[in-house]
């Protein structure tokens, strides 16, 4: 009974160990990884594309609870950085978001770099990715990007 119960507890802190620290389940950002093809995100998503170019696709789908505006953006057909884009209907709505938004980065990233965020913008840095959250007016932007060791 002992052996079964530690070696439950040792899988167990090897999976919770392994996670990828982000906001996504089970991928860098969405349903896609970082240095992933133009056409591999094209498959991955299951909604038809706002704008599809030959370095950006564009698509508009839900984002931390928001309905937000989303472009993956290439270099040398790798996915290298998202851009999310939510547009609220007042400052007001806009700074609640921005909050809920902050918080939920907190939880999955750990606590925003200090020497690089100000009132209306903050970074947060991780093994998986460089998030940057922002905001101005009624809009909120959160921007991924690939980290330098990948």
């Amino acid at each position: 009974m002992k052996k079964t119960a530690l070696l439950l507890a040792i899988i167990l802190i090897l999976l919770v160990g392994c996670g990828k620290q982000s906001v996504f389940s089970l991928h860098d950002v969405r349903n896609s990884d970082w240095n992933d093809s133009v056409e591999d995100v094209r498959k991955a998503e299951d909604i038809e594309p706002k704008i599809d170019g030959d370095n950006r696709i564009t698509y508009e789908d839900k984002f931390l609870g928001y309905d937000s505006e989303f472009t993956y953006i290439f270099g040398e057909d790798k996915l290298g950085q998202v851009s999310f884009t939510i547009r609220c209907e007042s400052n007001d709505a806009a700074q609640s978001a921005f909050e809920d938004i902050s918080s939920q980065l907190t939880s999955a990233y750990g606590q925003k770099a200090e020497d690089k965020s100000s009132d209306t913008s903050y970074m947060y840095e991780s093994k998986d990715a460089l998030v940057w959250l922002h905001a101005k007016d009624t809009v909120v932007m959160v921007d991924f990007a690939i980290p330098q060791e990948k």
